[in-house]
This record gives C-alpha cells, structure tokens and sequence, in this order.
C-alpha cells in the first residue's frame, strides 16, 4: 500500500460522498418546503373559494333530503 498515492484518492472519494450526501438532503429539504409551500396555497385558496360561495371547500352543494 502505497499511502502517498492512495490518500488523495480516498480523500477525493470522502469528499466527493459528503458532498452528494449534503447536496442531496439540501435539494430533499427544498423540495419538500415548496410541496409544502404549494399545498398551503392550494388549501388556502380552496379555503377562501369555499367560504366566498358560501359552501364548503372541496365540495359542491347537495340538497337536503327533505328538500324537493
């Protein structure tokens, strides 16, 4: 075993596994806070269009049964 020629190998490698790892959980975490971002939009807007038609969010108005 050669250190001097192996060291800068396994450090490339070690740095090279680190970066991936920490530039991966970085694009996981922006991912998810924009999903998250998007769907609190979503609901908020779905939240507000029921509300201003006086129903509720996500559904349609359904008559009663005892209403003809």
């Amino acid at each position: 075993m050669n250190v001097a020629q192996d060291l800068p190998q396994d450090v490339a490698r070690d740095v090279a596994r680190d970066v991936a790892r920490d530039v991966a959980q970085d694009v996981a975490q922006d991912v998810a806070q924009d999903v998250a971002q998007d769907v609190m939009r979503d609901v908020a807007q779905e939240v507000t269009r029921g509300v201003a038609s006086g129903g509720h969010a996500g559904r349609r108005p359904v008559a009663c049964s005892h209403e003809g």
